[in-house]
């Protein structure tokens, strides 16, 4: 958990694991916020190098006290797609070729583009986006 928000981390696991079961464990935590995280491994590839990137799955915890986020009314899509731009520019990585998207219920990072974005740097922008 980062600043209240559940994180299933699946970059070290060999096997599936169902997401909602991180659902099920957040909605026991009684200082969890309404927002998920499912974070698995992913390489941004930079002419022959390799570097260490993520794909991103966030989501809602349904009948949450404090109700849906509303990822997409709050404009959090755009607001991590800058993020990631940002960072990439930073570095002088290449620039994404897809969005983040989705729902104001569920989303993610591109299928297509690994994400350099930290899963700390991601709920930073989320929490940040819908406090706004």
């Amino acid at each position: 958990m980062h600043r209240g928000v559940a994180i299933l981390d699946q970059r070290s696991l060999q096997e599936y694991c169902d997401p909602r079961l991180l659902v099920e464990w957040a909605r026991s935590q009684s200082n969890c916020l309404n927002i998920t995280l499912t974070v698995r491994s992913r390489a941004l590839e930079v002419g022959e190098l390799k570097y260490p990137a993520f794909a991103y799955t966030l989501g809602s915890i349904p009948l949450h006290p404090l109700g849906s986020p509303k990822f997409s009314d709050k404009n959090v899509w755009q607001k991590l797609a800058e993020a990631e731009r940002k960072k990439r520019e930073l570095l002088g990585f290449p620039m994404p070729l897809t969005e983040w998207g989705g729902r104001n219920e569920v989303g993610g990072s591109s299928w297509n583009d690994a994400v350099i974005m930290t899963p700390e740097d991601v709920i930073d922008c989320v929490i940040g986006q819908l406090l706004s």
